[in-house]
Order: C-alpha cells, then sequence, then structure tokens
C-alpha cells in the first residue's frame, strides 16, 4: 500500500517525511522514558516515606506523624534558602 505513494510522491520529499516520522517516535520515547525515570524516583522516595510516616502514626499518633512532616518540609526549605542561589534577571543596557 505504501509503495503506491513511493509511486505518487517525490522520493527525496517521501524519505524526509519517513525520517521526521522517525524522530517524532523516538522523540515520544524518550520523554516516555524519562517520565518513567521519574515515576521510578517518586516511587522510591514515597514508599519509604509513607511507611515511615504510618509506622509514626501508629506508635506515637497523627500530632507526631503530621509534626515530623512539617518538621522536614521547614528543614528542607531552610536548606533549599541557603544552598539554591536567587536568580536575578539580566539587567539589560540602554541603547
Amino acid at each position: 500500500m505504501l509503495d503506491i505513494l513511493s509511486d505518487h510522491l517525490d522520493r527525496r520529499r517521501l524519505v524526509i517525511g519517513g525520517w521526521a516520522i522517525y524522530a517524532l517516535v523516538y522523540l515520544g520515547f524518550a520523554r516516555a522514558a524519562a517520565f518513567g525515570w521519574q515515576a521510578l524516583a517518586l516511587g522510591v522516595g514515597v514508599l519509604p516515606a509513607s511507611l515511615l510516616f504510618g509506622a509514626l502514626w501508629q506508635q506515637a499518633g497523627p500530632a507526631a506523624a503530621f509534626g515530623l512532616g512539617a518538621t522536614l518540609a521547614g528543614v528542607s526549605s531552610l536548606l533549599l534558602w541557603g544552598w539554591v542561589p536567587l536568580r536575578r534577571p539580566p539587567t539589560t543596557t540602554p541603547g
């Protein structure tokens, strides 16, 4: 069926179109792989956090579990504030 296209269209355009489709498909694969790695990293972090939260809830109650969550979020914010430099917009010179 696709051989009919080759008979009626310029072969150069047909080959370029094929390579463009190939590139788009592989770009889709790369994006899907990136989403997969992101999901893996998230899952590796979320599973132990959920287990710790549940164990703390069972042993010390909900206030302790949420208190630890709030404390870790606060410490993370302070570390981020201290370690990541503030990006300033580039200054433009007149003229």
